[in-house]
């Protein structure tokens, strides 16, 4: 990865930040016994936690060419 892609990386992970603010303080998580049959958003949540994790890894070992 060169520094573009990590600068892009770095700013596409704060728009993700800030998108996943306004998502969850407009519509909170709810208890596990109050959830819809349907509702994707503990699947969403783990998601991201993996892709955060690889992302961040990513970043740690981040050297510029």
């Amino acid at each position: 990865m060169g520094l573009r892609a990590h600068q892009l990386r770095l700013r596409s992970g704060a728009a993700e930040r800030e998108a996943w603010l306004d998502a969850v303080t407009n519509d909170p998580l709810l208890p596990g016994r109050i959830l819809p049959s349907d509702y994707l958003g503990q699947q969403a949540w783990r998601r991201r936690v993996e892709v955060l994790r690889d992302a961040g890894r990513q970043m740690r070992t981040f050297k510029p060419e």
